[in-house]
């Protein structure tokens, strides 16, 4: 964090953006969309497992000191990922396009996402793996990084992106409760965890951008308050 704090004044233009995004004053907003995403994601795997009457129950994992070390610093990590790679990265890309020959605004927008999420899949290459594992991997944290790219740029929120990645991260690792069937295993597996959470969470982004939309709308003076 520090190390994106100190490269961050390099650029002014970039070091702006990315405490407007991640200023404090955004993180009560970022923490309720958060945890509504967790609990509605409960929330419908619970209605979804009724209505089908699968029998599974939901198995909460002791809580130890471990576990509380993990959860704080999956925290600590998506957020210094998040204010690099969401915050520095895109945005700075983003300012830069123009000089490299792309102008538009959505492909300056595109060639951001696209960029910041490859060099985010770079990072989480695991090279050791065999080849078929390691490109499975790398497709998708380039799929994560281009989603959480998404959600930066709509809400405007760098607290809300590092909140959904440090769930997915801990949803990953087994470390959250999940439903399990009666021999324990669990039902169903992570990754329907994971894409049900982005599905809220893109859900949230687009109606709280929407939200402040009408707000700047009505605090924009008219012609009638000028004159």
């Amino acid at each position: 964090l520090a190390l994106c704090a100190l490269v961050g004044w390099f650029s002014a233009p970039t070091a702006a953006t990315v405490w407007r995004w991640a200023r404090p004053s955004r993180w009560p907003r970022a923490a309720i969309m958060t945890a509504a995403v967790v609990v509605a994601t409960y929330a419908v795997l619970a209605v979804l497992v009724r209505a089908l009457g699968g029998g599974l129950r939901l198995e909460v994992p002791p809580i130890r000191g471990l576990l509380l070390w993990i959860v704080a610093g999956q925290c600590v990590l998506a957020f210094a990922e998040e204010r690099y790679y969401r915050g520095l990265i895109l945005v700075e890309i983003r300012r830069l396009a123009p000089r490299l020959g792309v102008r538009p605004r959505i492909a300056r927008r595109w060639l951001a996402l696209l960029a910041s999420a490859g060099l985010f899949g770079m990072e989480h290459l695991a090279i050791h793996a065999r080849q078929p594992e390691m490109l499975r991997q790398m497709l998708f944290a380039v799929s994560l990084g281009v989603l959480f790219g998404m959600l930066a740029l709509v809400t405007e929120n760098l607290h809300f992106v590092a909140g959904v990645h440090a769930w997915i991260n801990v949803l990953l690792l087994g470390a959250a409760p999940r439903f399990v069937d009666d021999a324990g295993r669990p039902a169903p597996g992570a990754g329907t965890y994971v894409g049900l959470a982005l599905i809220l969470a893109f859900c949230l982004a687009a109606a709280s951008a929407a939200i402040e939309r009408r707000r700047r709308a009505r605090e924009r003076p008219t012609s009638t308050d000028v004159a």
